[in-house]
């Protein structure tokens, strides 16, 4: 839709070039002053229009350093690997440590998962209170079925979400929340997932958790 400014100046435009045209056919000087003067000022009616659409279109646009975080940037709640989508359900005080539970579904396939407490010095799950130690876990469970102090190994059906419990014993009272939870997973035929890291977790008590 044309506005009303644009619409004046394409008149003032034209009438000032058919007046020009018409006085220089007839040598009148001083139409000629007169029809330069109309296309000045339609071009300047013109001119104002374009910078007021400008200047409204700067307020809408966002500021350099100002636009929202992309995906990328942002926390991630679920780390998806080997097929799996991995995610952190809650992490809970408890006597004499702390407890996290967690959901793992995979997607792709049925497939064997097994999730470490301590096994071994390559496969533990650690979790870091921010006091400068790091926890190692003491006993996982993975669904209904399996449980141990050094792993857990269950068969996952595809798209059927499991849980994982993780206690992690001596983590110190006065922690609130864990600056990384670090849980150590191997998928049958494909191997440990890596870099399967959780951070800014915080710890709940019992009152918190409504018991």
């Amino acid at each position: 839709m044309l506005d009303v400014a644009t619409i004046i100046g394409a008149i003032g435009t034209f009438s000032g070039l058919v007046m020009m045209f018409y006085s220089i056919r007839k040598h009148r000087i001083w139409l000629i002053g007169v029809s330069v003067v109309l296309i000045i000022a339609a071009v300047f009616v013109f001119g104002y229009q374009q910078g007021q659409e400008a200047s409204i279109a700067s307020g809408l646009t966002p500021t350099p350093g100002t636009e929202e975080p992309s995906t990328a940037d942002k926390p991630t709640t679920v780390i998806s690997q080997h097929g799996l989508d991995i995610s952190v359900v809650r992490c809970r005080r408890i006597t004499p440590g702390i407890e996290c539970q967690l959901s793992v579904v995979s997607k792709d396939k049925t497939q064997e998962l097994t999730v470490h407490a301590s096994y071994g010095s390559n496969y533990r799950s650690r979790a870091y209170p921010g006091n400068g130690n790091d926890y190692i876990a003491n006993y996982v469970k993975l669904g209904a079925g399996s449980e141990g102090s050094y792993y857990a190994t269950n068969k996952l059906i595809q798209n059927e979400p499991m849980n994982v419990i993780l206690q992690f014993s001596d983590v110190p009272a006065e922690a609130t929340r864990l600056t990384s939870l670090n849980p150590s997973f191997q998928t049958k035929g494909r191997g440990n997932l890596e870099n399967v890291v959780f951070r800014d977790i915080p710890i709940i008590t019992s009152s918190e958790h409504g018991q």
